[in-house]
C-alpha cells in the first residue's frame, strides 16, 4: 500500500475519511499550454496571473464539482501551485477553496531538484497525501504514472494532453473509473 502521515482522506462512497481523492493539476490541465495559438479555442479564456498566461476553461469547476458529487469523490488539488490554486486558480474556473496535496517540503514556488522530475514528486506527494485511499488524478506530465509503480492502492492517472488541457474524455475517464470502485475500497463492507 502507499503509506501516508500527512492527511486523511469517492463511486457514490459516504463522506468519510475512506472517500476516494479526485486531485486535479493546474498547468496542462486546467492551463491548457497552447502558447503557439494566440487565440483560446472556443469555451477557454485567457488571464493573467502573476505575470503568466493562464488558459482556462470557466465551465471546468462545475464538471469536475459534479464528478466528485456523483462519485462520492473528495475533489482536491494536486499541483505545484498548491495553496496558490486555491487563491488564483480556482476562481477562474469556478472552484472553491479545495484541499491541496502537499508538495516536497520547501519546494512551494521554486524548481524541483535535478534528481526528481516533477512528475515523480508529484507522484510521491499523492501518493503519500492518498494513504490507503483509492484515486484518480488528471494531470499532464508524462512521467506522473511511473512514479506510481509499486503503490498497490487502487489509482488511476488520466494522461491530459498539456497544449489541450482537460477534455470531456478526461472527466469520462475519471467519472468511470471512480464509479466503477469495489464498495470495499470506499470502506463499506462488500
Amino acid at each position: 500500500m502507499c503509506s501516508s502521515d500527512l492527511a486523511p482522506g469517492g463511486s457514490g462512497c459516504p463522506v468519510s475519511d475512506t472517500r476516494p481523492i479526485l486531485a486535479v493539476d493546474v498547468d496542462g490541465v486546467l492551463n491548457a499550454l497552447s502558447f503557439r495559438d494566440p487565440h483560446p479555442p472556443a469555451g477557454w479564456r485567457d488571464a493573467l496571473v502573476k505575470g503568466y498566461r493562464i488558459r482556462h476553461n470557466p465551465g471546468h469547476g462545475p464538471l469536475l464539482l459534479a464528478v466528485a458529487e456523483e462519485t462520492g469523490a473528495e475533489l482536491t488539488w494536486c499541483t505545484t501551485w498548491e495553496q496558490m490554486a486555491n487563491e488564483f486558480i480556482g476562481p477562474l474556473v469556478g472552484l472553491p477553496e479545495l484541499p491541496v496535496v502537499p508538495m516536497e517540503p520547501g519546494r512551494a514556488g521554486r524548481k524541483f531538484s535535478d534528481r526528481r522530475s516533477v512528475g515523480l514528486t508529484k507522484a510521491q506527494a499523492m501518493a503519500a497525501y492518498a494513504g490507503d485511499r483509492p484515486f484518480c488524478w488528471l494531470d499532464d506530465e508524462p512521467d506522473a504514472a511511473d512514479g506510481l509503480r509499486g503503490c498497490t492502492t487502487p489509482h488511476l492517472v488520466v494522461q491530459v494532453e498539456p497544449r489541450h488541457g482537460l477534455q470531456d474524455k478526461h472527466l469520462i475517464r475519471a467519472r468511470t473509473w471512480l464509479a466503477d470502485l469495489p464498495r470495499e475500497a470506499c470502506g463499506e463492507p462488500a
